[in-house]
């Protein structure tokens, strides 16, 4: 049985995916995965306790996405955000025995995620996937941003960030995917990533020669020898 932390049962995310892009087909927009989902159909092992959904359309917005999900599903609905300020609801999906999972729409252009063609999308056991490589930098992305946040709540999301990044990893390795190299994605973008790399590298050193196998220039890492002289 799938939990999150709050203790109650929530929906298995492939079937709230699977839902939601019956019902995104149904008005004619393409759509992905990307988030936890799509690194657990890439091969980590992590349970997704939620379902994010990148939407490579500029007719709609994301709150007219969700309000047409619920017209289409009703087992979709709409609450209003924690934060007070805020102007947007949260997509739900409803299932049996009060069971539900949050799902988020994403847009190109919205936390930097760059738009990609939809010729790209791959599929996985049924369902349409990101791109590994925009997978993996927009977990990279999401560990760069949660742990610089002032935030408490989303600080508490970077070692999830983290174990995420740790597990694709060799995946990349495996499948000797390159994102630094992939042309698909903006420059701009893979170039933003090369500094999350080199942070990455500093919090995490012994990550430094995978990174260099999936195609980063990274700093060696002190080693305790030469740190020996640095504070001697």
């Amino acid at each position: 049985m799938y939990r999150r932390n709050y203790g109650w049962a929530t929906v298995p995310p492939t079937t709230a995916a699977r839902e939601a892009f019956t019902a995104l087909r149904s008005i004619g927009v393409s759509a992905c995965l990307v988030g936890g989902l799509a690194c657990k159909l890439y091969g980590n092992i992590r349970e997704a306790n939620d379902v994010d959904i990148l939407c490579l359309t500029n007719d709609w917005d994301q709150e007219a996405l969700k309000r047409a999900l619920v017209r289409r599903n009703s087992n979709f609905f709409l609450v209003p955000s924690r934060d007070p300020t805020a102007t947007y609801q949260v997509l739900w999906y409803r299932g049996a025995m009060n069971s539900k999972i949050k799902v988020d729409i994403l847009l190109p252009g919205i936390m930097n995620i760059p738009a990609i063609s939809p010729s790209l999308i791959v599929h996985k056991e049924g369902l349409p996937v990101a791109p590994l490589s925009l997978v993996f930098l927009l977990k990279l992305q999401a560990w760069s941003q949660h742990g610089a946040s002032s935030e408490t709540r989303f600080r508490l999301k970077q070692p999830t960030d983290e174990a995420d990044i740790q597990q694709l990893l060799p995946i990349l390795e495996r499948d000797r995917i390159k994102p630094d190299k992939d042309v698909s994605l903006p420059s701009s973008f893979r170039k933003a990533a090369v500094e999350r790399v080199q942070e990455y590298v500093r919090r995490r050193p012994n990550s430094a020669e995978t990174w260099r196998r999936i195609g980063y220039k990274v700093a060696q890492p002190p080693t305790y020898h030469s740190l020996y002289y640095l504070y001697d």
